[in-house]
Protein backbone atom coordinates (compact mmCIF):
# COMPACT_ATOMS: atom_id res chain seq x y z
CA UNK A 1 0.00 0.00 0.00
CA UNK A 2 1.50 3.33 -0.95
CA UNK A 3 1.54 6.29 1.43
CA UNK A 4 -0.65 8.20 -1.00
CA UNK A 5 -3.77 6.16 -0.17
CA UNK A 6 -5.56 5.19 3.02
CA UNK A 7 -6.87 1.70 3.70
CA UNK A 8 -10.40 3.07 3.40
CA UNK A 9 -9.71 4.09 -0.22
CA UNK A 10 -9.46 0.47 -1.40
CA UNK A 11 -12.39 -1.57 -2.71
CA UNK A 12 -12.67 -5.11 -4.03
CA UNK A 13 -12.54 -5.25 -7.84
CA UNK A 14 -11.36 -8.76 -8.81
CA UNK A 15 -10.72 -12.25 -7.46
CA UNK A 16 -8.52 -14.86 -9.09
CA UNK A 17 -6.89 -18.00 -7.64
CA UNK A 18 -7.54 -17.08 -3.99
CA UNK A 19 -6.18 -13.59 -4.52
CA UNK A 20 -8.47 -10.61 -3.94
CA UNK A 21 -7.53 -7.40 -5.74
CA UNK A 22 -8.47 -4.05 -4.24
CA UNK A 23 -8.29 -0.77 -6.13
CA UNK A 24 -8.30 2.90 -5.22
CA UNK A 25 -9.72 3.69 -8.66
CA UNK A 26 -13.48 4.28 -8.92
CA UNK A 27 -14.93 0.79 -9.33
CA UNK A 28 -16.83 1.72 -12.50
CA UNK A 29 -13.57 3.03 -14.02
CA UNK A 30 -11.32 0.17 -12.92
CA UNK A 31 -10.64 -2.18 -15.80
CA UNK A 32 -8.46 -5.08 -16.86
CA UNK A 33 -7.80 -7.10 -19.98
CA UNK A 34 -11.04 -8.66 -21.28
CA UNK A 35 -13.09 -7.64 -18.23
CA UNK A 36 -16.16 -7.46 -20.47
CA UNK A 37 -15.74 -11.03 -21.74
CA UNK A 38 -17.52 -14.03 -20.26
CA UNK A 39 -16.73 -16.34 -18.73
CA UNK A 40 -14.31 -14.18 -16.76
CA UNK A 41 -12.33 -17.13 -15.37
CA UNK A 42 -11.06 -17.97 -18.89
CA UNK A 43 -10.72 -14.45 -20.27
CA UNK A 44 -9.99 -11.78 -17.68
CA UNK A 45 -6.56 -10.49 -16.77
CA UNK A 46 -5.38 -8.77 -13.62
CA UNK A 47 -6.58 -5.20 -12.96
CA UNK A 48 -4.79 -2.45 -14.83
CA UNK A 49 -2.61 -0.18 -12.73
CA UNK A 50 -2.21 3.55 -13.18
CA UNK A 51 -2.23 6.61 -10.95
CA UNK A 52 -4.35 4.59 -8.58
CA UNK A 53 -3.12 1.70 -6.46
CA UNK A 54 -3.85 -2.05 -6.55
CA UNK A 55 -3.47 -4.13 -3.38
CA UNK A 56 -3.54 -7.94 -3.32
CA UNK A 57 -4.77 -10.00 -0.38
CA UNK A 58 -4.32 -13.77 -0.56
CA UNK A 59 -6.89 -15.87 1.26
CA UNK A 60 -8.26 -19.35 1.89
CA UNK A 61 -12.00 -19.78 2.22
CA UNK A 62 -14.90 -22.14 1.66
CA UNK A 63 -16.80 -19.36 -0.12
CA UNK A 64 -17.51 -19.92 -3.81
CA UNK A 65 -16.76 -17.66 -6.77
CA UNK A 66 -19.31 -17.19 -9.58
CA UNK A 67 -17.45 -19.79 -11.63
CA UNK A 68 -17.96 -22.31 -8.80
CA UNK A 69 -21.69 -21.62 -8.48
CA UNK A 70 -23.08 -21.10 -11.94
CA UNK A 71 -22.96 -23.74 -14.62
CA UNK A 72 -25.56 -22.29 -16.98
CA UNK A 73 -24.85 -18.57 -16.73
CA UNK A 74 -21.41 -17.16 -17.36
CA UNK A 75 -20.34 -13.77 -16.04
CA UNK A 76 -17.71 -11.20 -16.95
CA UNK A 77 -15.78 -9.16 -14.39
CA UNK A 78 -17.89 -6.21 -15.51
CA UNK A 79 -21.07 -8.17 -14.62
CA UNK A 80 -19.71 -9.03 -11.18
CA UNK A 81 -18.44 -5.50 -10.51
CA UNK A 82 -21.88 -4.11 -11.36
CA UNK A 83 -23.32 -6.42 -8.68
CA UNK A 84 -25.19 -8.92 -10.84
CA UNK A 85 -23.64 -11.62 -8.62
CA UNK A 86 -21.28 -11.57 -5.63
CA UNK A 87 -17.57 -12.24 -5.94
CA UNK A 88 -17.84 -14.78 -3.12
CA UNK A 89 -20.81 -16.51 -1.51
CA UNK A 90 -21.99 -19.49 0.48
CA UNK A 91 -25.08 -20.05 2.63
CA UNK A 92 -26.30 -16.44 2.74
CA UNK A 93 -22.74 -15.12 3.25
CA UNK A 94 -21.76 -12.85 0.39
CA UNK A 95 -18.91 -10.57 -0.58
CA UNK A 96 -19.80 -8.09 -3.29
CA UNK A 97 -17.63 -5.94 -5.54
CA UNK A 98 -16.69 -2.72 -3.81
CA UNK A 99 -16.26 -4.43 -0.43
CA UNK A 100 -13.72 -2.69 1.83
CA UNK A 101 -10.52 -4.38 2.97
CA UNK A 102 -11.73 -4.49 6.59
CA UNK A 103 -15.10 -6.02 5.66
CA UNK A 104 -13.42 -8.57 3.38
CA UNK A 105 -10.95 -9.70 6.05
CA UNK A 106 -13.65 -9.85 8.73
CA UNK A 107 -15.98 -11.97 6.59
CA UNK A 108 -13.24 -14.40 5.55
CA UNK A 109 -12.00 -14.85 9.13
CA UNK A 110 -15.54 -15.09 10.57
CA UNK A 111 -16.14 -18.02 8.21
CA UNK A 112 -12.99 -19.81 9.41
CA UNK A 113 -10.92 -18.71 6.43
CA UNK A 114 -7.36 -17.42 6.42
CA UNK A 115 -5.83 -14.15 5.23
CA UNK A 116 -2.26 -13.77 4.00
CA UNK A 117 -0.80 -10.28 3.69
CA UNK A 118 2.45 -9.17 2.11
CA UNK A 119 4.90 -7.40 4.39
CA UNK A 120 8.12 -5.60 3.60
CA UNK A 121 11.07 -5.49 5.95
CA UNK A 122 13.95 -3.23 4.92
CA UNK A 123 12.43 -3.00 1.43
CA UNK A 124 12.42 -6.80 1.05
CA UNK A 125 9.14 -8.65 0.60
CA UNK A 126 8.71 -11.47 3.12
Amino acid sequence: MTNKFKKEDYKLCYIKNNCAYFTTQDLEKQWGDDWNDAPYEYNAGDPYEGEWDILKIFFESTLNTPSDNYTIFQYSVYDINTNKVPWLEKDQNIIMAGCSIDDFIKKIIDLDGKIYLEYKINDKQV
